[in-house]
């Protein structure tokens, strides 16, 4: 029995010295400065994979805001085409429409007795011009005709209509 208690006490001292040496390098400053950098490691790792995931998705943002931007500026030349469009039609129907006012007033600086001959005004000589009131507007339209006057000035001076002039030199001019 002494012998059992010998060989279960060096059993025991062996145990203690194993148990101490895994407990003390367990609780040793190398052991929580490993734990502690594996610990970082794993936290970096981390942090780069969430930072990659996060530059990806800002990088996609960033091409979505380009596009964006693109499209944008797509429309705003359109709407600035359109715009110059719509100013050179005003300008140009503004300009025709001076034009057509320019044309339908009479001129205030053109002389008593000229006659408008596709759109030029030509004097006429006073003489030529007058023809005696005495007469009816028949004979009045016949000896302007005559004359060699175009039917616009006929009926100014006459002061008929066209159709009626025409009808009168096509019966007895």
């Amino acid at each position: 029995m002494l012998i059992a208690a010998l060989i279960l006490l060096c059993i025991n001292i062996i145990l203690m010295i194993v148990f101490y040496r895994k407990t003390s390098h367990n609780f040793s400053q190398n052991a929580y400065r490993d734990r502690i950098r594996e610990e970082v490691n794993r936290l970096i790792i981390d942090i780069e994979h969430e930072s990659d995931h996060a530059v990806t998705v800002l990088e996609d943002k960033i091409q979505q805001i380009e596009k964006l931007l693109a499209d944008t500026d797509k429309h705003i030349a359109l709407v600035e085409q359109e715009h110059e469009k719509w100013r050179m039609q005003k300008d140009f129907l503004g300009s025709r429409r001076t034009l057509q006012q320019e044309d339908t007033e009479p001129a205030v600086d053109t002389k008593k007795n000229t006659v408008m001959i596709y759109k030029k005004p030509i004097g006429i000589p006073e003489a030529a011009a007058k023809v005696s009131p005495l007469l009816n507007p028949r004979e009045q339209v016949v000896e302007l005709a005559r004359q060699g006057f175009s039917i616009d000035f006929i009926a100014e001076k006459v002061d008929l209509p066209l159709g009626e002039i025409a009808l009168i030199l096509s019966i007895g001019g």
